[in-house]
């Protein structure tokens, strides 16, 4: 049977039509007509080549079902669009999907940065090397990192040059905003911020916004201090709230994706707990906020925790920097760093900056930044 190429797009737009009644009677989806727009569009690609859906779709998103971006994402697989508009931070799931299919298919599709969070694609050191020199790098577990940095910083260098492209991943790599320009990384970043401190924790979290403009000092001050130890009871003070309600604000900042907390060991959901450190969520966050001279030790510990907290249990450590997985500490400082703190210490490793080659317990920093 020959059906034309017209009639084949009204079968498919048919079929999805389907598709929705069963996702809404299943209770996965709460508006058809959402898939129905998709579908159309998805039609038009398939006669036009390609698919620009800067539309309602994905705008202001907070009002619709999470499963509608995936089984959007998922149909126009094979086929390049274009998502824009402001994702709720509440909606890390459709982000991390979509992430994923960012990454299954090679940048076929690309949500543009000018949402209001940070639960965008983020980018280690091994996936933003391999963008700049179009290099393949490979993925490595922290257990072959451990046993093999030797071997593998030795391979990864006779392929690229890590320390010609660490500094500016540490300053301008971590978000998808350099793939449209780096020019004006940190004034998009620094609008992100702005729009998650002013707009969605007063809106979403209910904080006060008369609290916003010292809770944005609050970061600039963990940004640019050394590893920052938490007073709380000071913090709560120069933020004018009670210790309770800081606490509180220090969750709804890592749930934003602003901040990472430190713990000796691990809390129960929904315990608030004093942090024994306090982070920014990474370093380029570190770089937009602060406004003067980083403390470079910070930097480092900043990075680190930053990779490390994708798949691994990271906490405080009294004799160390990090004791991770309840089984490795982690001690990091430069080339120089000795061993002296952390001597004697089962599984015990120095993490080292600026330095290309990992030897037997010291390993380089920038191998951090392959975990995933």
């Amino acid at each position: 049977v020959i059906i034309s190429h017209s009639a084949r797009l009204v079968l498919f737009v048919i079929f999805i039509s389907s598709v929705g009644d069963a996702l809404v009677l299943a209770g996965v989806m709460k508006k058809k007509w959402l898939l129905m727009i998709s579908a159309v569009l998805l039609s038009v690609s398939m006669a036009f080549g390609h698919i620009y859906a800067k539309s309602k779709t994905l705008d202001n998103y907070q009002k619709y079902a999470g499963e509608d971006v995936r089984v959007y994402a998922k149909i126009a697989e094979n086929y390049s669009f274009t998502a824009s508009g402001n994702l709720s931070l509440t909606l890390a799931d459709v982000h991390i999907e979509t992430s994923a299919g960012y990454e299954k298919i090679s940048g076929k599709i690309t949500l543009y940065t000018n949402t209001n969070n940070l639960d965008l694609t983020k980018f280690s050191v091994g996936r933003y090397l391999s963008i700049k020199t179009k290099v393949e790098l490979p993925i490595l577990s922290l257990e072959e990192i451990i046993k093999n940095n030797e071997k593998l910083s030795s391979q990864i260098v006779s392929k690229v040059k890590p320390f010609a492209y660490f500094e500016d991943y540490l300053k301008i790599g971590y978000y998808p905003f350099f793939l449209e320009g780096e020019d004006d990384y940190n004034s998009r970043l620094t609008e992100v911020i702005n729009m998650i401190l002013d707009i969605e924790l007063p809106l979403l979290r209910k904080i006060d916004t008369s609290y916003i403009s010292k809770i944005k000092k609050l970061l600039m001050v963990v940004a640019k201090s050394a590893p920052f130890i938490a007073n709380t009871t000071e913090l709560a003070s120069m933020v004018g709230v009670a210790r309770q309600t800081l606490l509180s604000y220090f969750d709804y900042l890592e749930e934003s994706m602003l901040i990472k907390q430190l713990f000796k060991e691990s809390r129960g959901l929904g315990t608030l707990q004093k942090p024994d450190k306090l982070f920014l969520e990474n370093t380029n966050l570190m770089y937009a906020l602060a406004e003067e001279k980083i403390e470079i030790g910070n930097i480092r510990e900043t990075f680190v925790l930053n990779q490390l907290k994708k798949k691994h249990d990271v906490f405080f450590s009294i004799e160390s920097d990090f004791y991770v997985d309840n089984k490795y500490t982690f001690e990091i400082g430069g080339k120089n760093k000795k061993r002296k703190q952390i001597q004697g210490m089962e599984s015990s490793y120095i993490i080292a900056d600026n330095i290309e080659y990992g030897t037997d317990r010291r390993i380089p920093i920038w191998l951090f930044g392959f975990l995933y």
